[in-house]
């Protein structure tokens, strides 16, 4: 995550370029290369917080995807904070069949240390076409630069 405008200097929110790497975990899972995406972080209270990404997403075999999720969060300790997101997702699939995903996300993140957040949560999908119907357990780290 690299930070361009910063709500902790004074301005109303944040905002950060992320990119990523999804690794293949199971069977018929691809590499996804997400090398474009902005984050809007807002914190409302030194409790509540708003979180909104928009991300593009290169996969093996030559499809792509747009993910888009909005979460709040509810900090628990300065450090440890409850998260409740809403997903959408669409992948471009060669031949057609384009696949579109609807989830919600329960989880936490913690800042392990100033640079590292740590994140985990269970994620089952509302509405699917063209894919099967999932409950993914996800565990991901936030570098900040």
């Amino acid at each position: 995550k690299l930070m361009f405008v910063d709500e902790g200097a004074g301005n109303p929110f944040s905002l950060a370029y992320i990119a990523g790497v999804t690794l293949p975990t199971g069977k018929g899972s691809e590499w996804v290369v997400e090398p474009a995406g902005l984050v809007l972080p807002k914190n409302f209270t030194d409790r509540f917080s708003l979180d909104t990404d928009f991300t593009v997403g290169i996969i093996a075999g030559g499809s792509w995807s747009l993910v888009t999720n909005t979460g709040l969060g509810y900090y628990l300790t300065p450090w440890f904070q409850a998260v409740v997101e809403g997903a959408y997702a669409f992948e471009s699939v060669n031949g057609g069949g384009d696949v579109s995903i609807i989830n919600v996300t329960g989880g936490f993140t913690a800042d392990a240390a100033e640079w590292l957040t740590v994140i985990v949560g269970v994620t089952p999908d509302i509405y699917t076409k063209n894919e099967d119907r999932l409950v993914v357990l996800t565990a991901a780290f936030t570098f900040t630069f």
